[in-house]
Parts: structure tokens; sequence; C-alpha cells
């Protein structure tokens, strides 16, 4: 089973992912708003997330997400497939208000 968890709701400071955990606590990018930092970010449906702002995503509480919410950006370590291997990479999202 999953479970799912957002930075992306309408009207509210976002960086526009959705979030898919799986029975190992991983956490993937699930869905990408359209338009969204995080879209501009180069962030892509699939990626694995590491980190944010240096916590490991599968440490981060309900309270956490609030306040990476509040912030001018958010730096996402990220692993990604290239070329046949797991790449990690460090990406910096801007967190703005999301218009749909």
């Amino acid at each position: 089973s999953t479970t799912q968890a957002e930075l992306r709701a309408p009207s509210e400071r976002s960086v526009g992912i959705e979030l898919r955990f799986d029975v190992s606590k991983r956490c993937w990018i699930d869905d990408i708003v359209p338009g969204s930092p995080a879209e501009s970010a180069g962030l892509k449906v699939g990626d694995l997330l590491l980190s944010a702002e240096g916590h490991v995503m599968t440490e981060l509480e309900p309270a956490d997400w609030l306040a990476l919410r509040q912030l001018e950006a958010v730096d996402f370590l990220i692993s990604r497939p290239i070329a046949g291997a797991a790449t990690t990479i460090e990406v910096r999202v801007p967190v703005s208000v999301l218009v749909q």
C-alpha cells in the first residue's frame, strides 16, 4: 500500500508536487502541477526524493511540511535514473501560491 502527501494545494504556498510513499517509506513524485515551480525547476514524475532542506524525506512530519511551505524555496536532493544509472541531483524549487 502507499500513502500520499501533497505540496500542491491551490491558493496556498506550494512547490506543486504530489508525493507517494511506498511500503519502504521511500518518497516518489507522483504528480506535478502544470506550470508550477516544481515543473519549472525540472522535477519529474517518478523522481525519488531523498531529502528536503537536509531532512530525510522518510522522517518528515506534517508540521515539517507546513514549515517547508513557508520558505522562499526548498532545496531537494533527488535520485533519477540517467543512462541506466541512479544519479543524485540537487534541485532548488521556489515556493509560491498556485493558481488553478
